[in-house]
């Protein structure tokens, strides 16, 4: 209500309320003017008091009803104020749909033009499943069906260019006091922000949904009493037995479990780290729980990673299986090493190593210690032999080196080289 509306309306009570005031008191005056005229007889005078008794309780009640008229219209006023107020803090919009003529109408913000429009133009800011939809929604509303509708919209701001914004509807009608339809008023809040923020919190949610799903990790949410929220897929690998109901893990009560019954016996949740050996499973576990605490340090959830380390077990042991293998080896190459070096010095024997890369001989008196080197040719021009043995021995070293086998030819001394011949 405008204030000129509320301009008009005030003067409108004041003057019909000024003009009965005023009859009324004609009136009297009249009756009192008749009454003096007839004072000189008692009954006259007790016609005149009641005409002015009457007088002034109509004009008391006149008061009595333009007090009421006004607070009627300062709560009217009062009423439409807060409305006013309301529709401009909540930033929607408010249309209405007039039946008669088939134009929508702004009623509060900017939505649709200044000037009406038809409902052919309303719908062409609508994708098509909206207007089907809304033509629906209207024909429950003026059936009876629903008193009030609600639902979602898409409403391009533009027709020059595809601008688009989610609009949430509610919608009821307008009728006279005969029951007759004259109008569908609808409020529509813009939830464009609001709809992308849900897509993203989704998307979101989705993507901790499959981290959590798809982790390499088993993991597991638990209530405070112990009951089982979610597990993740590697978690339910990990407890599936053929030994073992699959069904009692997601039955069973966290704290009833081992080895959860021993490490909370009292039935209060802590951060627990722990590797063991489940005789239910037959599998080493590698357990982890996490407290979830509230903003206020009050116990929310309790979350259960594992981690199946059977192989890890497994392979640890033949790891320190093989290194103890390994040392022992160590040990009796160290003892050979020790006896050869022995054997060669005791009895001044060689030790002579050949390399058919390099195509070398070297000569040693122990392991490490080399006294005497000479090429291929050099070798072999040192050793006499007209049997073309040798020759065969240094050109198929695979054949004769891969078990031992002796050999006495006639040679030039090979260490130190002179050209006495030894055998």
């Amino acid at each position: 209500m405008t204030d000129k509306h509320q301009e008009i309306l005030e003067k409108k009570c004041y003057n019909a309320s000024f003009l009965v005031v005023s009859i009324l008191c004609m009136l009297a005056l009249c009756m009192f003017a008749l009454s003096v005229l007839k004072a000189n007889t008692l009954h006259g005078l007790i016609v005149s008091s009641l005409v002015v008794v009457l007088g002034l309780f109509l004009i008391f009640a006149n008061r009595i009803v333009r007090w009421r008229m006004m607070s009627v219209y300062h709560l009217t006023a009062e009423a439409n104020d807060i409305i006013q107020h309301a529709l401009d803090v909540c930033d929607n919009y408010v249309i209405r749909l007039n039946l008669d003529t088939l134009e929508y109408t702004n009623v509060h913000g900017h939505l649709l033009p200044k000037e009406n429009m038809s409902r052919a133009d309303f719908y062409k800011h609508l994708k098509i499943e909206n207007e089907k939809e809304s033509l629906r929604r209207i024909d429950a509303l003026l059936s009876g069906k629903v008193k009030m509708d609600e639902g979602d919209i898409s409403w391009n701001k533009s027709l020059d260019k595809e601008e688009w914004i989610q609009l949430h509807c509610l919608s009821i009608v307008e009728r006279k006091s005969s029951g007759r339809a004259v109008a569908i008023i609808s409020t529509l809040n813009d939830i464009t922000q609001d709809q992308k923020q849900l897509t993203a919190m989704e998307e979101l949610a989705e993507e901790f949904r499959l981290i959590f799903e798809k982790s390499v990790v088993g993991m597991s949410f638990y209530t405070t009493d112990g009951h089982l929220i979610d597990a993740n897929e590697e978690m339910r690998n990990i407890c599936r037995s053929d030994d073992v109901d699959n069904n009692y893990f997601y039955t069973a009560n966290l704290y009833e479990m081992t080895p959860f019954e021993e490490l909370m016996a009292d039935r209060k949740p802590e951060n627990i780290s722990i590797c063991f050996y489940s005789l239910l499973l037959k599998k080493y576990l590698e357990l982890a729980t996490n407290i979830i605490d509230d903003d206020e340090g009050n116990i929310q959830f309790i979350a259960i990673t594992a981690r199946d380390v059977t192989v890890e077990h497994d392979m640890y042991l033949q790891y320190r299986h093989n290194q103890a293998e390994i040392r022992k080896t160590n040990s009796d190459i160290s003892q050979y090493e020790g006896q050869l070096k022995y054997l060669l010095n005791t009895n001044k024997m060689l030790v002579w190593r050949s390399n058919y890369q390099k195509r070398t001989v070297q000569y040693f008196t122990n392991l490490n210690e080399c006294i005497s080197s000479m090429d291929f040719d050099e070798f072999r021009n040192r050793i006499i032999d007209d049997t073309g043995f040798i020759d065969e021995v240094m050109a198929n070293p695979e054949k004769y080196f891969g078990q031992p086998f002796s050999c006495v030819r006639p040679s030039k001394n090979l260490v130190y080289k002179d050209d006495k011949v030894y055998w």
